[in-house]
């Protein structure tokens, strides 16, 4: 009887044991899927607060690039009781340098040189803190558009955002029918560029530089790139890869027509 009776305590124990295991695993799993949520929830308010402020950008202040217009197609229609928006994209960003787009595209987007190639990481045009980012320019491009090889920097946001489809360039045909970025400078001038390459590489690749001896110098360099022979000036847009290594980038290469 009293070997009974202790086998049934052993036993009670063990399942005690078992059901506060099962109980602490629901727990783990259920605060697993809290933070899951958390998560898509926090990605999901960022694309909205982001494309809520491009849109806007787009339908108020983006320049057409036929006359390079800067201000605010809803301005002749504002009150004159209401205060007025601002009249530039200048005066909303003093670091605006441009807008971009690539037609039929999501690209399409004002852009910014910063005193650093950081805070616009994780800060929009208007100032507020977003994943997202903004587009801008590398800070060692002092002559921004004027610049032999101009680099612009963007994040590949998991929805298509941003640079988030330049990846389809490695497609030909994609290639072949998104060949053309237009640039709308910040002094109005309008320039015009053909993608003519685009390829996975790493942030220690020699397409990042911007700074050149001479032309033959800067001859060579584009050269090596595969870019038309003679062509004046380079645009370089800069991505990370989806599921890449955190050194890992998308580059497209394109040039300017003169």
């Amino acid at each position: 009887m009293k070997k009974q009776t202790e086998s049934k305590k052993a036993w009670g124990r063990k399942n005690i044991i078992q059901l506060w295991i099962v109980a602490a695993l629901a727990v783990a799993c259920c605060a697993a899927l809290v933070v899951s949520v958390v998560q898509i929830v926090a990605a999901l308010n960022t694309y909205s607060q982001a494309d809520r402020e491009y849109d806007n950008l787009r339908e108020n202040y983006k320049p057409a690039v036929s006359a390079g217009y800067d201000a605010p197609q809803s301005l002749a229609a504002a009150s004159s009781a209401e205060p007025a928006p601002p009249l530039s994209l200048s005066e909303i960003n003093s670091d605006y340098i441009g807008w971009i787009t690539i037609p039929d595209t999501r690209v399409d987007y004002p852009m910014v040189q910063g005193s650093d190639n950081v805070r616009y990481l994780t800060t929009s045009f208007e100032g507020s803190y977003n994943a997202a980012g903004a587009i801008f320019m590398e800070v060692a491009n002092t002559e921004v558009f004027a610049s032999r090889h101009a680099v612009l920097y963007g994040h590949n946001m998991n929805n298509g955002a941003m640079f988030g489809e330049l990846a389809q360039y490695a497609d030909a045909a994609w290639l072949a029918d998104h060949s053309r970025i237009d640039i709308v400078t910040a002094d109005n001038q309008v320039l015009t560029y053909r993608v003519f390459a685009a390829r996975k590489t790493d942030v220690w690749d020699a397409a990042y530089r911007v700074a050149f001896a001479d032309d033959a110098d800067f001859t060579a360099f584009a050269a090596a790139l595969g870019a038309p022979a003679g062509v004046p000036r380079m645009l370089t847009l800069s991505t990370c890869t989806t599921g890449g290594a955190d050194e890992e980038r998308y580059l497209v290469h394109a040039a300017l027509e003169a």
